[in-house]
């Protein structure tokens, strides 16, 4: 009889596409690489003392949602909070192609399936990507998911 291994927990290991995509108040804005990111095991020459947000940060792919680490499917996706009893998926684009790439529309595919029951917006600074939400407009300005109720 074979043994099931126990499945390894998730890590970042070499990616830090988070320390490029996403703002951190008072250190960089959204879409610019952070000027303390290096080489090395962490990727961050401040690691230890970095900010609370970079400490408690966990895309989609540290929490499980997602099977494929970000620098891998050219997407990062991160649950913000949600709009009433909408679920909220931030997705940005970290690789060229990436929210146009096989790997992505397999996975978002698998992640609508995860959410079916559950109304979902899935958004980017480009706009909504995926939503089946049918009673709300969306609205995209800059960093911003704005619902408007239908």
């Amino acid at each position: 009889m074979k043994r099931a291994l126990p499945l390894a927990e998730p890590s970042c290991g070499s990616c830090n596409v988070c320390c490029v995509e996403y703002g951190i108040d008072g250190v960089k804005r959204a879409g610019e690489r952070c000027q303390h990111l290096v080489g090395g095991e962490h990727g961050c020459d401040r690691y230890d003392t970095r900010p609370r947000a970079c400490a408690e940060y966990r895309c989609a792919y540290l929490t499980g949602a997602v099977r494929v680490r970000p620098d891998a499917l050219g997407v990062v996706v991160r649950e913000t909070a949600p709009v009433g009893a909408i679920r909220v998926l931030h997705v940005e684009e970290c690789v060229p192609g990436g929210l146009q790439s096989w790997a992505w529309c397999k996975e978002r595919s698998r992640l609508a399936g995860a959410m079916r029951g559950s109304e979902y917006v899935m958004w980017s600074r480009r706009g909504v990507v995926s939503s089946n939400a049918t009673r709300v407009q969306w609205h995209v300005t800059g960093e911003t998911l704005l619902a408007v109720m239908a």
